[in-house]
This record gives C-alpha cells, sequence and structure tokens, in this order.
C-alpha cells in the first residue's frame, strides 16, 4: 500500500478535528451512545438498520423496560415482539432476528453478550459493522466504524478508499482506518465521523463550508468553490459527482483527482438506514 504525505501527515488533525466537532454539534445524548450496556447496544444495532433514529427512539426505551437482557427476550411470544417493533417496519424480521440473537446468547453465552470481536460476529445477524460499534459503544475499543458514509467522509477529505464495496473486506484498508482513530478517543471520533457525514458531508450536497475539516479536505481543496456572500447564509458547495468505485482498485492514500466515493449506489440516509453490513440480514 502507499500512502501520500498529504494523508499520512493530516491524519492526526483529521481526527482531532472530528473529535471537537462532535462535542459540540454531534448527536451525543442518543441513548445507545449514552450507555455502557452491551445488550442495549446491540439491541440498537439491529434496530437501527433501514429505518431512522428518530423511529428507534420511539420504541427503544420501551422494548428495553420489557426485555432488558437476552433472557427475557428469549421468553417472550414472537408475536408480542412483533407488536412492539410495528412503528419501524418490518417487524417479523426484527423480532425473530432479535429472537434467535437472544436464544443464541443464552444458549451458548450465558445470557450475557460476549465482548470479543471474533465472539460477536459469530453470533446470527451480527456481522462487522454490528460487532464494532458494540466493542466501541461499550469499551471504546479502538476500531473504526465504517459504513458507507463514513467511508464517503474519508475518500473526500483523505483520498482514500477500500478496494471492496464491503471496506471490512479490505484489510489494509481497515487497519488505515483503525490507524485514525485516536487512543482514548474511539467513541467520540468514530460517532462523530457518522454524525459528520450526515449533517456536512452528504453524499448530493456536501456543506463544505461548514466542515470541521475542509482546510485538510481534498475534495473541498480541488472542487470550485462558490464564493460566500458578505451577509446572510452562504450557498451550500456542490462537490463532483462521484463515479463508481472500480472493485479491483486498491487502497491509494495519496490525494487523487478522480472522485470516487465507495458504495456510490447507495443513498445518503441518517445513520442507521444504511445496510451497514450485507452479513447482517
Amino acid at each position: 500500500m502507499h500512502c501520500g504525505g498529504a494523508a499520512v501527515g493530516g491524519a492526526r488533525q483529521f481526527s482531532l478535528a472530528v473529535v471537537e466537532w462532535y462535542r459540540e454539534r454531534g448527536d451525543r445524548n442518543l441513548p445507545w451512545r449514552v450507555t455502557r450496556d452491551p445488550w442495549a447496544v446491540l439491541v440498537a444495532g439491529v434496530l437501527l438498520r433501514r429505518t431512522t433514529a428518530r423511529q428507534v427512539l420511539g420504541v427503544y426505551g420501551e422494548f428495553l423496560r420489557r426485555w432488558p437482557s437476552p433472557r427475557e427476550l428469549a421468553a417472550a411470544p414472537v408475536k408480542e415482539v412483533e407488536r412492539a417493533l410495528r412503528p419501524l417496519g418490518m417487524e417479523r424480521v426484527r423480532a425473530r432476528q432479535l429472537k434467535r440473537l437472544a436464544a443464541e446468547l443464552l444458549a451458548r453465552h450465558g445470557g450475557w453478550v460476549p465482548l470479543s470481536l471474533g465472539e460477536l460476529v459469530r453470533l446470527t445477524g451480527v456481522g462487522d459493522y454490528t460487532a464494532r460499534e458494540v466493542l466501541v459503544a461499550v469499551l471504546g475499543a479502538r476500531e473504526p466504524l465504517l459504513d458507507t458514509n463514513a467511508v464517503r467522509v474519508l475518500w473526500r477529505a483523505l483520498g482514500v478508499r477500500p478496494r471492496s464495496s464491503r471496506p471490512y473486506l479490505d484489510p489494509e484498508f481497515v487497519e488505515l482506518a483503525r490507524s485514525l482513530v485516536p487512543p482514548g478517543g474511539s467513541r467520540e471520533y468514530n460517532f462523530g465521523l457518522l454524525d459528520l457525514a450526515r449533517k456536512v458531508c452528504s453524499a448530493r450536497r456536501p456543506a463544505c463550508f461548514e466542515c470541521p475539516v475542509a482546510a485538510l479536505c481534498r475534495e473541498a481543496r480541488e472542487a470550485p468553490l462558490t464564493r460566500l456572500p458578505r451577509d446572510g447564509l452562504p450557498p451550500l458547495v456542490k462537490c463532483r459527482r462521484p463515479r463508481p468505485l472500480e472493485p479491483a482498485r486498491r487502497v491509494v492514500c495519496q490525494p487523487q483527482r478522480e472522485d470516487v466515493s465507495p458504495d456510490a449506489e447507495h443513498l445518503d440516509e441518517p445513520h442507521g438506514v444504511i445496510e451497514r453490513d450485507p452479513r447482517a440480514y
């Protein structure tokens, strides 16, 4: 893997800027980000698929009140779980997946959620992303959370991308992404990167003038910037539309002129809507 000095040299500044932005503007009070209960984080990881955080907030607290551990959920009638999840849609799929997961945790781990990557990814419906999400939220593990939106920010800002549309299948990219996670700041950095991608560095209308890493961003430097007005809100800056990812392309760390966003076929939607790991369904 070849790394350009611009990407490597600006890595620490990039990470610190994301952390500082998250402290000021991130969604820090979401209940699945506040808790250190691995079951609560795992439940959120399942519920947040193909829906919005706002919808999940409507059922999350009551769900955990009724089924605070895998033991209670494993014993619950599936129809009762379906009714509780109906506001999210796909309630039959979600209920059965959570029931299977609870039964598996009860049978294999005594009702506890394991806190190792290898054990987590062996659980039914838990893929690479969800497993790392549990480790980051509960332990503050130095692991990267790489959904479509986070990968897009890394490509635009630092000129790095995975060789596969499933980033965790590219060990070089995962290692590079892990190196960006500041020691002791994994939760703030990872959640900050996800929020930044959703609120500022969106796929179609990136607000570069609001971005905390704009000074480091190769895309912001290369895109034609609209002159900001003297008064009033500035218009959104339009970055060039990304080309489809070339599957066989290697990870490249030096800034490049082509604007490619991995997984360009996915829509940019709030965190939790993106199908973050195909193996999780």
